[in-house]
């Protein structure tokens, strides 16, 4: 076992998501969806990015690199990371504009660069919940020329299951059912078409409710 969380905010927190991405000194950089004082999220922890590394006797140690507090910066990060250029990638669940969704925000897309061995955030694209979506569960991923690709889920205002972005522009807006409900995975060729799969919809029944569906793998082609 390298790490075991121990559920106290003031040491590293709990609940990681989305898995672990390595970094280019060996590095093993994840996110927690829960961690620190701030509770802003939902009424629960922000979550945070952390590091485990190698110390000079070879035993792993956590690092914590970044805290959300809910806010502009974001709140509980439910993906995994894209490590690209020495700097980490990655989108919160809540935060960003907190009047969207109601209390807690619709989710940010975040950049982490490390300067002098301190982690500092840009905000890439807030959610808001329009034709961009909110609450992003996809990982974020880039295509061989550096373009970034985002997914959210919900969209208000009328029928809408999430979406998919290339920075902030949307290239599909999905309508529910036939196209597919709720990305939540994204793979990008060489010719930037961009394959995933949803959560739900699509034409076959799934479970007590019909009109669910039980998910599609989709592509979106790019010209």
């Amino acid at each position: 076992m390298l790490h075991n969380f121990t559920c106290n905010n003031s040491i590293d927190g709990s609940f990681p998501s989305g898995g672990l991405v390595l970094g280019p000194s060996g590095e093993l950089f994840g996110a927690l969806m829960r961690g620190d004082a701030a509770s802003n999220c939902a009424g629960e922890t922000c979550g945070r990015v952390f590091a485990l590394a190698k110390n000079s006797s070879g035993a792993w140690v956590y690092h914590t690199l970044y805290s959300f507090t809910g806010g502009a910066d974001g709140g509980s990060p439910e993906t995994g990371l894209v490590v690209r250029a020495r700097k980490l990638y990655g989108t919160t669940y809540f935060g960003g504009d907190l009047s969207c969704g109601g209390f807690s925000g619709c989710g940010v897309l975040f950049e982490l660069s490390n300067l002098n061995g301190v982690w500092t955030e840009q905000i890439l694209h807030t959610f808001e919940a329009g034709a961009d979506g909110a609450y992003p569960i996809a990982t974020p991923t880039f295509d061989a020329r550096g373009g970034f690709y985002s997914a959210s889920q919900q969209i208000s205002g009328g029928p809408g299951y999430g979406a998919v972005l290339r920075g902030q522009a949307v290239l599909h807006h999905f309508v529910g059912r036939i196209d597919g409900e709720y990305p939540n995975s994204l793979t990008v060729d060489s010719s930037g078409n961009v394959f995933g799969t949803t959560q739900g919809g699509g034409l076959v029944p799934c479970g007590v409710n019909p009109s669910f569906g039980c998910g599609v793998v989709f592509e979106i082609t790019q010209e």
